[in-house]
């Protein structure tokens, strides 16, 4: 049995940048496997954050019924470009989501460019990540994944698809008949998916964040199509620390 639970900053997070991850994690989960969103924040910057909580429930229904939905009221983890959120207050909910799940659990969140270098989202990955160091000195028995999505810098392989398709290509033609992977490459998981239609429902649904921007975002980004994770295991940074 596996737990997976995505570590969102807003809601909208899970529809914008997340989608292929959790479709194919979804789709193609065993029975008994459990998908969790743990939302840090309901999004209050314009001081509508109870429309948000509405809206990224209303999402979530079109992504899968599978999930379970966590929005955090805390106000150390208050929505807003200049806002600095508490590592100690991330650790804490992630705490207190986690606590009572049985079996393997896998933390998905932002890496530490936090996609659009959103503070919230750069937080973020900085409190799950330290979560995830915590568990792993003080909980050697559990088993524990962390996935972080990777941010591109690159507005060509961001947005322009057609380009990144070719250098993956590319890259895997290199790969094949070339080059062996690296261990390096090889601690990276990759997710597509090609239903724009669902991306496009799903962020509709966030109707008071679907301006023009998002909608050529929605159909335009990478994000909407494809997911890379870099993925942290407990045991290997085990290993590396006693070194």
């Amino acid at each position: 049995m596996i737990n997976y639970v995505l570590i969102t900053a807003h809601p909208d997070d899970e529809s914008m940048f997340f989608l292929p991850t959790l479709f194919n994690l979804i789709k193609h989960c065993n029975t008994d496997d459990t998908f969790h969103i743990l939302c840090l924040s309901n999004g209050n910057y314009d001081g509508i954050g109870y429309i948000r909580e509405k809206e990224l429930l209303k999402a979530i229904m079109v992504i899968s019924d599978r999930i379970h939905l966590t929005v955090v009221l805390n106000e150390k983890l208050q929505d807003g470009p200049n806002q600095t959120w508490h590592q100690d207050a991330i650790v804490n909910e992630i705490r207190s989501k986690v606590q009572y799940l049985h079996g393997d659990l896998v933390l998905i969140t932002f890496d530490e460019g936090g996609i659009s270098n959103h503070p919230n989202h750069i937080d973020t990955c900085t409190g799950t990540t330290k979560f995830f160091e915590e568990q792993s000195r003080t909980n050697s028995d559990s088993n524990l994944q962390l996935w972080k999505l990777k941010t591109i810098y690159n507005p060509l392989q961001k947005y322009v698809i057609i380009f990144e398709i070719v250098f993956r290509l590319a890259k895997f033609l290199l790969a094949t008949f070339v080059l062996t992977k690296s261990k390096k490459e090889q601690n990276w998981k990759t997710f597509f998916m090609f239903h724009p239609i669902l991306t496009w429902r799903a962020m509709k649904m966030h109707h008071s964040q679907f301006v023009w921007y998002r909608r050529l975002f929605v159909l335009f980004s990478c994000y909407s199509y494809w997911n890379d994770l870099c993925i942290h295991e407990m045991k290997k940074y085990e290993v590396k620390k006693n070194h």
